[in-house]
C-alpha cells in the first residue's frame, strides 16, 4: 500500500509540476508501471527504426531520449539522426501527433533544448537515411554489372571457340 501511495504522490507531483496538460498529465500517469519498492517508477516505450536492438523498452521515467538511444545500442550506420520522430497517442481523444526531432544538432552542438521529454506509450522512430540506401544500390547494381560482364565474356568466347 505504502509504495502505490508513494506512486500516486509522484504522480500528483509530475501531474501538477506545471509542465504538463491535464490530457498528457492523465495519459501519462495511466502507463506508468510501479515495480518493487527500491525502483524507479518506469514507463513503456515503443522503439522502431534504423536502432542496433529496436523493441518494447521499460525505462524509468527520467530516461531522456538519448539514453533510451543508448540502451537500444544505439543508432546503426543508416540511421536519420535529424528526423527521428516521436509519435504520442492520446487514447482518451483518439488524437496523436508526431514530434520531429534533430539528434543531429544535439550531438554537434550539446544542445538538449531540442531534445523533448518521452511519456508513457510513446513510439520512438528513427528514419533510415535515404543515402545510404543509395549508396547500397549502386554497390548491388555494380556486383550484378561485374557479374554480367563476366557472364558476356565467357559467352563471347564459348560462341568464338565454336566458330573455328
Amino acid at each position: 500500500m505504502k509504495r502505490l501511495q508513494a506512486g500516486l504522490f509522484i504522480l500528483l507531483c509530475l501531474n501538477f509540476s506545471g509542465n504538463l496538460s491535464a490530457q498528457e498529465g492523465s495519459q501519462r500517469a495511466s502507463r506508468y508501471i510501479i515495480p518493487g519498492e527500491q525502483s524507479a517508477i518506469q514507463m513503456q516505450i515503443n522503439l522502431w527504426g534504423q536502432v542496433r536492438q529496436p523493441g518494447i523498452y521499460k525505462i524509468p521515467s527520467d530516461m531522456d531520449l538519448i539514453s533510451l538511444l543508448s540502451v537500444a545500442g544505439g543508432p546503426t550506420d543508416m540511421a536519420k539522426l535529424n528526423k527521428v520522430q516521436i509519435i504520442r497517442a492520446y487514447p482518451d481523444s483518439g488524437e496523436a501527433r508526431v514530434l520531429e526531432v534533430d539528434i543531429e544538432n544535439y550531438l554537434e552542438a550539446a544542445d538538449v533544448s531540442g531534445i523533448p521529454t518521452l511519456y508513457p506509450g510513446d513510439t520512438v522512430y528513427v528514419p533510415g537515411n535515404f543515402r545510404r540506401y543509395f549508396s547500397e544500390g549502386l554497390d548491388i547494381f555494380g556486383s550484378i554489372a561485374a557479374i554480367l560482364s563476366a557472364v558476356a565474356l565467357i559467352y563471347e568466347r564459348i560462341v568464338r571457340a565454336g566458330s573455328y
